[in-house]
């Protein structure tokens, strides 16, 4: 059987040769799809790595970021009990 034409079938087209036509456009498109399965697979997994990064650096920094303001109330309080046992000392504004 001859190569299928690159152009669709005319009128004046035998039914075998349209049909090779749309069997090879049809197994074009399968192959088409599959590769893009097949990478849309890979950009998904990728993304989720990504995702679970960026989600665990989140928690980190939301952690440094308790810690740290944990800390400023520290040092407030400490300021606050300094200030109320010197009487003499001063405050700057």
């Amino acid at each position: 059987m001859a190569e299928p034409p690159s152009s669709p079938p005319s009128e004046n087209t035998s039914v075998e040769d349209a049909l090779a036509w749309y069997k090879a456009q049809y197994e074009q498109l399968e192959s088409e799809l599959s590769e893009f399965q097949a990478s849309s697979k890979e950009l998904e997994a990728e993304l989720e790595k990504d995702l679970d990064a960026a989600d665990k650096r989140e928690r980190s920094l939301q952690q440094k970021a308790e810690a740290l303001n944990y800390e400023v109330e520290e040092w407030k309080v400490r300021l606050s009990c300094r200030r109320s046992l010197s009487p003499t000392a001063r405050t700057t504004d």
